[in-house]
């Protein structure tokens, strides 16, 4: 199955039904690469021959992508008051930016601005992509005020 077309497919559906995001990366900067390692959890990696550097947070420098999100709503049932709270925002989130490119995962913790980044902040609580193969087609995000 062609992933690469499910996933261009998917961008052009939600930025026509959705509006637009903008994802802040905390800590990324020219030459670090994000990558979630299930031991040391969110880390940057930076290639420096003949080095290379792991670390959890290099600089307080952020790369924003600006993408696009369907607004879901939660039921009622959903919310436990713990790891759903009233308040509590859910988004398909498309793996395209909108110039094309790929994005990164995105971080727990980090940032998620309902338009542009002088818009309205969240922060994001939960990252769950939907990849059925090697790519994945888009993000499930839940994002707190």
């Amino acid at each position: 199955m062609n992933y690469q077309e499910k996933r261009k497919m998917a961008a052009a559906r939600i930025s026509r039904n959705g509006k637009l995001l903008t994802l802040r990366y905390p800590g990324s900067s020219s030459g670090w690469v994000y990558a979630y390692d299930p031991i040391l959890g969110d880390t940057w990696t930076l290639v420096a021959e003949p080095h290379t550097v792991v670390h959890a947070n290099p600089s307080s420098t952020q790369n924003d992508y600006t993408t696009y999100g369907v607004e879901l709503s939660y039921t009622d049932k959903d919310y436990d008051g713990e790891r759903i709270k009233i308040g509590d925002r859910k988004f398909m989130v498309s793996a395209l930016a909108d110039s094309g490119a790929e994005i990164p995962k995105p971080n727990v913790g980090g940032t998620l601005f309902v338009g542009t980044s002088d818009d309205t902040a969240l922060t994001i609580v939960t990252v769950e992509p939907l990849m059925p193969g090697d790519v994945v087609i888009y993000y499930m995000i839940q994002a707190r005020g």
